[in-house]
């Protein structure tokens, strides 16, 4: 939905009709468009940093399993 021409300022000229619009069409999806691909971003970093500290707990989990099986070996002698 769009507001255009309806105000104290209106388009005379034909070119300012049409950019008019122009502008009504595709300012709501424009701005759609722009939320989408800042909250894409966002959403893909986050997404990426959770990906990452998951493999970082995987990778000191298998560090402490292997010492944790080296200190039962050392016990069992």
């Amino acid at each position: 939905m769009s507001t255009i021409w309806y105000g104290d300022m209106a388009p005379i000229t034909h070119a300012g009709k049409t950019l008019s619009i122009i502008y009504g069409f595709m300012g709501a999806p424009l701005f759609i468009w722009l939320t989408w691909l800042f909250f894409q971003s966002r959403f893909q970093s986050l997404v990426k940093n959770s990906i990452h500290n998951y493999h970082k707990e995987i990778k000191e989990a298998e560090k402490l399993s292997k010492e944790f099986e080296k200190e039962n070996k050392l016990q069992k002698k």
